[in-house]
């Protein structure tokens, strides 16, 4: 896996799913740049009708 990859990250607590940058992975952990998939399409539909941004952390 390099930086800068595009992921699926699954957890298992709490169950969630974040699509996303890959920003580092080493034995501290993962860190990643995205969003959790249940709220992709709302994102996704913004973009489409081109409201404003979601602020995303």
């Amino acid at each position: 896996m390099e930086r800068d990859s595009i992921v699926i990250v699954s957890l298992n607590a709490p169950k969630e799913k974040i699509w996303g940058r890959l920003l580092s992975l080493d034995a501290a952990g993962v860190t990643i740049q995205g969003i959790d998939l249940n709220g992709f399409d709302d994102w996704l539909r913004q973009v489409v009708e081109a409201e404003p941004a979601l602020l995303l952390l």
